[in-house]
């Protein structure tokens, strides 16, 4: 388990590329203080000023030869819940530095995702259980959870 911060373990400086799937605005927003090399592949909306003109691209397909071969590429929990996840590592598992896979259903298989070709697993537990519960209940926006979980990371051996 990763004790520092990942983007520090990731050694993420401002000539590191990344390619982020699915959008994790937090991240993104920490990513944005560190390097200009920031590609966002989503299909929501997102809005200019969240990558400051860096590159928004709809799909992987619309991907430009140097952004296929990140130095990290950050995946949303999401390509599990999407079943395009193995899709995903086809195409990066060969050419991606680093492989992060972030979100609360990733850290449940970790084992089977290394295998997969992924090299760390980000998940989040929850810290204070009373007061998580009240936010789901009073059917909050996730990120006032916040203050009641911590993320941790599972590093391939």
């Amino acid at each position: 388990m990763l004790k520092q911060n990942l983007i520090n373990h990731l050694k993420i400086e401002t000539d590191t590329n990344i390619v982020v799937i699915g959008t994790n605005i937090p991240l993104i927003y920490k990513l944005n203080k560190i390097t200009q090399k920031i590609t966002l592949v989503s299909d929501k909306t997102v809005s200019k000023s969240l990558l400051n003109h860096r590159s928004i691209k709809k799909s992987v397909d619309d991907l430009r030869d140097e952004e296929k071969a990140p130095h990290v590429l950050f995946l949303n929990d999401n390509t599990l819940l999407d079943d395009n996840l193995e899709e995903l590592l086809i195409k990066f598992k060969k050419k991606a530095r680093t492989i992060v896979l972030i979100g609360p259903s990733a850290s449940m298989i970790p084992d089977i995702l290394f295998d997969y070709g992924i090299d760390i697993v980000v998940g989040t537990k929850v810290i204070n259980h009373e007061s998580a519960l009240n936010v789901i209940k009073e059917r909050r926006a996730l990120k006032y959870l916040k203050d009641y979980t911590q993320n941790y990371c599972l590093i391939k051996d």
